[in-house]
């Protein structure tokens, strides 16, 4: 079922009246135009504009130019990217500042400088989840989460993948918004070319409900003027099935397969020159950056996560490359549980010789050959791409990669007992934060038995990496970030905020360095949660409200 377009932005109609354009475009000269060059117009135009509420229906009818171009719909497309581009040279579209659009929020002005963000002695940086942050008043009646936990977030965790995940919802509007993040002419993520539409930053303006809209580049140095540190999961890759939470039947990842960037050609140099154009972009962003490369590296939850890059090519997942009387289907989406059934079983190897030899690092040559190979071209597409980002003297990003819950666990070893943190070890200077994902169903202590298959649901199991990192022999200096943390019970959260916050972490977890907190429905907000979270978070000098930048 479609989204409604009006669900996000209301557009009023538009008459056609005569108007002082920044540029003007001569009769017939459209004709002679790509359609490429018609965009980059109206890009360059939408910059100048932006941020801006106003720029809102200019994007829309952008959208719909994008859309009949994917159809071949040339003429058609033409005549839109003509309209969007007259509609953002109105004088209605006009741009606002930093400042303006955080005092609307209710927030206020803390900027911090370009730079690299700087792991704290002790104690963890406060985060959050982008939707719950800068918010309108329209859409956080209450307040944003900052505002109601009189807190401050020094982490602001998004997501954006390399190739867009548009084409994967047929480019219908409402869905890239709410599922695919970014809007891109050419599908690709740009900071300077990439467009947000934050519906939770709408603003009523003429009796109309409009939405924010920014670049990426913006959206970066709205973060810096709030006193906060975009960490961008900048992701290689696609969700190579059908979650509920990417929209289930109605995200088609067939779309993408063919397009989105592979691990064998970033290794072999073919994305090269797109690196080197988002390096300069990065240099020219008044902000520092937290970056990663690969979501839940060592769970299947992207198509160049270690799940899916073994065999010769790098294209095969490890079951099947074990397995190979199953399937890529057969595995796609297996529950754990069963997973470990078939292993016990016999029914499916959890290990087997041709995961090793496959591939030959250009970077740390495996000579005894014990390394899994998909796990050596991951860690190479790391140095690759830093590499890459210090030859174009990138100087204001800090780099993270994080797991997906449980690592190291019972259940994890017993279904991958080759997927070893240290294995992934790419050298000093590359990653400069590990971080993993805290899904978790009960917050019973269980520091004495985090490594019982039993125990995988606790909040103890799930943030596990935390002590393997600790015990490792590569990455015990390095500091370790809760990403992806959220309670996945219904029912209210103080007792679980108490416990953890209050106890675990400065108690169990002390090479925890930052969190980012996932407000998982039911929407976190009781007065008791609240009370929890300023008498655990706010009030506890344990946790970092301002993030700590190197300038040097």
């Amino acid at each position: 079922m479609k989204l409604s377009l009006a669900k996000y932005i209301i557009i009023a109609t538009f008459l056609v009246l005569p108007v002082s354009l920044v540029v003007v475009f001569r009769p017939g000269e459209h004709d002679a135009e790509s359609l490429d060059s018609l965009n980059e117009k109206f890009i360059s135009a939408l910059r100048y504009k932006t941020p801006s509420w106003t720029a809102a229906p200019a994007v829309a009818v952008w959208w719909e130019a994008k859309a009949a171009k994917e159809k071949g719909d040339v003429e058609l497309s033409k005549q839109k990217l003509k309209q969007a581009f007259d509609l953002i040279n109105e004088s209605s579209a006009q741009k606002v500042g930093y400042d303006e659009i955080l005092s609307f929020a209710g927030a206020v002005s803390h900027p911090i400088q370009k730079g690299k963000l700087k792991s704290s002695i002790e104690g963890a940086y406060t985060g959050i989840w982008i939707p719950q942050t800068i918010c309108s008043p329209l859409k956080c009646p209450k307040g944003s989460f900052d505002q109601i936990t009189d807190s401050h977030s020094a982490l602001i965790f998004d997501v954006a993948p390399w190739y867009s995940h548009a084409a994967a919802y047929d480019y219908d509007l409402g869905f890239v918004i709410e599922k695919a993040r970014y809007l891109s002419w050419d599908d690709l993520f740009s900071f300077e070319n990439s467009i947000i539409i934050s519906p939770i930053m709408a603003r009523q303006i003429s009796g109309k409900e409009l939405p924010l809209v920014l670049t990426f580049k913006q959206h970066a140095e709205l973060t810096a003027q709030y006193g906060s540190v975009l960490a961008l999961s900048w992701i290689a890759g696609y969700v190579p099935d059908q979650p509920d939470w990417q929209g289930g039947s109605d995200y088609h990842p067939e779309n993408i397969k063919d397009k989105a960037p592979k691990i064998k050609d970033v290794l072999d140099g073919k994305w090269d020159n797109y690196l080197r154009k988002i390096a300069r972009e990065i240099k020219d962003i008044d902000a520092p950056l937290l970056m990663e490369l690969t979501h839940e590296f060592n769970a299947p939850t992207f198509s160049n996560n270690i799940w899916w890059v073994f065999g010769q090519d790098g294209d095969r997942s490890w079951l099947e490359v074990c397995n190979p009387q199953y399937g890529r289907a057969d595995f796609t989406g297996l529950d754990p549980g069963k997973m470990l059934q078939g292993i016990k079983e016999g029914k499916i190897k959890a290990d087997c010789r041709e995961l090793y030899n496959q591939y030959k690092s250009p970077y740390i040559p495996d000579e005894d050959g014990t390394l899994p190979d998909g796990i050596e071209r991951m860690r190479d597409m790391w140095i690759h791409v830093k590499d890459i980002f210090d030859e174009e003297g990138v100087v204001n990003v800090s780099w993270f990669e994080h797991t997906g819950d449980i690592t190291g666990t019972g259940l994890f070893n017993k279904i991958m007992p080759w997927n070893k943190i240290d294995y992934y070890w790419p050298g000093e200077g590359y990653i400069d934060f590990i971080g993993t994902s805290v899904y978790y169903s009960d917050a019973e202590d269980t520091s004495d038995k985090f490594n019982s298959p039993n125990e995988n649901k606790t909040f103890h199991a799930s943030a596990n990496l935390a002590k393997e990192v600790a015990a490792s022999k590569y990455w015990k200096d390095t500091p370790v970030l809760l990403v992806e943390f959220a309670y996945m019970q219904n029912g209210t959260e103080e007792k679980n905020i108490g416990k953890i916050f209050g106890e675990y972490i400065p108690r169990d977890f002390k090479n925890v360095r930052g969190f980012t907190f996932l407000d998982w429905p039911p929407q976190f907000g009781t007065d008791a949660e609240i009370a929890a979270w300023k008498k655990y978070v706010s009030d506890n000098p344990y946790y970092i409200k301002y993030p700590v930048i190197d300038t040097d």
